[in-house]
């Protein structure tokens, strides 16, 4: 990137689901600022994929991939990063620049502080995103997905007959630290569902291979999988709990590796179970939060 005039860079890092809340919220604001929407992917542990990875090169933004380190270390000084906690800061990955926090602030002051700068880079969580359902689907509805993504999702929902007819049911497990309660809710769920309907067909949408292949084997006539090519991987031996390097100078305890094709396979599940009728998700999971975001769509 040669020229930094008026740009609003998003930091689009983390896994498919919280870097998601991240990049359709700094889209709105983008928009709302005039300014250039460009997305810096950064490619760790927690997701391999780039943006036109899930998106398609129709939506014409400009595109790096520099880990935080080195975009802090490639811009002009006079860029804030506006964040929305300090674990970058901590870690030593960005330093020597203004850093403005903005958890807590509201969508005015947000827009107060972005457009008090020329160009910024921003960096979120899902903490506006679930704040703001509604513009989270404008986003949605304007971000393209790459082709190839909604040509898999239209063969295999016509396949197997998925339509809003089926039930729908999001487990969240791996690394997850409500990993345990999803469980028990989505096959308390699964159960009530059957109880009132033994023929019942359900679309599982899982993380963990063995969870889904556990309920086929239970359930062979009525749970719906999609066969992923790639699941999450440990990124060390060991537990999904762990402290591992995720980049960046940071540590984190959760042991996950998610290569660019588990992570595409990921954004298909995401985009099966918004066409179905969606009986359990997680309160906290953010993933899941987003097929009922793309459910709005049909």
């Amino acid at each position: 990137m040669d020229n930094f005039k008026n740009k609003f860079i998003v930091i689009m890092e983390g896994k498919v689901g919280n870097s998601f809340g991240c990049l359709f919220y700094a889209y709105k604001l983008a928009k709302d600022c005039g300014k250039d929407f460009v997305i810096n992917s950064v490619k760790n542990i927690n997701r391999e994929a780039g943006f036109y990875d899930f998106f398609s090169k129709e939506n014409n933004f400009e595109h790096i991939d520099y880990s935080v380190t080195e975009l802090n270390n490639s811009l002009p000084k006079e860029i804030p990063f506006i964040l929305h906690k300090d674990h970058y800061v901590k870690s030593g990955a960005v330093k020597d620049r203004k850093v403005i926090f903005h958890k807590g602030m509201d969508y005015d002051q947000l827009i107060e502080n972005i457009n008090s700068y020329d160009t910024v880079c921003f960096l979120d969580d899902t903490s506006h995103a679930f704040k703001n359902p509604d513009v989270i689907t404008q986003s949605a509805k304007d971000l393209i997905i790459n082709k190839n993504i909604l040509d898999r999702v239209n063969h295999f929902c016509d396949t197997n007959n998925i339509d809003n007819n089926v039930k729908g049911i999001h487990i969240r497990a791996t690394d997850w630290p409500w990993k345990q309660e999803c469980i028990n809710g989505a096959y308390s769920t699964i159960q009530t569902i059957l109880n009132n309907n033994p023929k019942e067909k359900i679309f599982i949408c899982c993380d963990e291979e063995e969870i889904e292949n556990n309920l086929i084997s239970q359930l062979p006539n009525n749970i719906i999988t999609h066969k992923k090519n790639s699941y999450v991987k440990k990124a060390e031996e060991g537990g999904w709990r762990k402290d591992v390097n995720a980049g960046d100078g940071r540590i984190q305890n959760y042991n996950t590796l998610i290569d660019t094709e588990s992570a595409i396979e990921a954004f298909i599940d995401m985009l099966i179970l918004s066409r179905t009728d969606i009986k359990y998700r997680h309160k906290h999971s953010s993933f899941s939060w987003f097929s009922e975001i793309y459910s709005k769509l049909k």
